[in-house]
This record gives C-alpha cells, sequence and structure tokens, in this order.
C-alpha cells in the first residue's frame, strides 16, 4: 500500500497528472471515510473540503502539518480539474500526494495495527 501512493509510482502507472488526481482524490475519500469525515449528502467538494478543513485544524495531532488547510487548496485543485477542465500542474500533483501522506499517517496513529489492516487492505 506504501508503494502504490508514492508519486513516482502514481506518475508512473497514470502518466497525466489529471488521472493521477483523480486517484489520489478517489483515495482521500476513503481516507476521510475512515475518519468519519465522508461527505454530507448535497455537499459541494469545496463545502465539504471546509467542512474537513475545520476538523482537522480542530483536532489535528500534527501541528505544523497543515494539514486541514493543505486539503482544501488540494480540494480547489480537484474542483478546478473536474468542473473547469484545468489540468492539475506538477505542484498540485506534489501537493495532493503531501496531503494524502498526512492522512495516511493519521489513520496510522488513529487506528490500532489491526484495525488500520483491516480498513486499508482488505476493505480498500
Amino acid at each position: 500500500m506504501r508503494n502504490a501512493y508514492k508519486l513516482d509510482t502514481v506518475k508512473a502507472r497514470f502518466g497525466h497528472n489529471s488521472a493521477c488526481i483523480d486517484y489520489y482524490y478517489n483515495d482521500l475519500l476513503r481516507q476521510l471515510n475512515i475518519l468519519r469525515l465522508s461527505p454530507d449528502t448535497g455537499e459541494t467538494i469545496l463545502q465539504h473540503g471546509e467542512r474537513v478543513r475545520m476538523v482537522l485544524n480542530d483536532e489535528n495531532t500534527e501541528p505544523k502539518s497543515g494539514g486541514g488547510d493543505r486539503l482544501i487548496n488540494t480540494f480547489h485543485t480537484v474542483m478546478n480539474w473536474r468542473y473547469g477542465r484545468i489540468p492539475p500542474s506538477d505542484l498540485e500533483l506534489k501537493r495532493i500526494a503531501e496531503v494524502h501522506d498526512i492522512l495516511e499517517n493519521r489513520l496510522r496513529s488513529t487506528l490500532s495495527p489491526l484495525q488500520y489492516f483491516i480498513r486499508r487492505y482488505l476493505f480498500a
């Protein structure tokens, strides 16, 4: 699982930044679901991102990570791609990979090793 989301691996697998960003965003949603921060019915990408940003900044176990603020920025990138067809830059792709790592570390620190294995490997 660790290698599946490394930026170099993702870029080699999908090639285009737009496909890479979709791959990361889909897994970000899975990560947030495990953290019980799934999108609410009718909630837009940005509304969901803002709600998650507030929760992550309030509960942040790693205050220096800035996970909530970084996450909302990546949600802007996803929205720009999905609705504006503005392809993500290499820098934006790097940022979503960093947010993915922050959330993955949060999952590892929040869940027991058994829970982590079950939620991330068996039910991924």
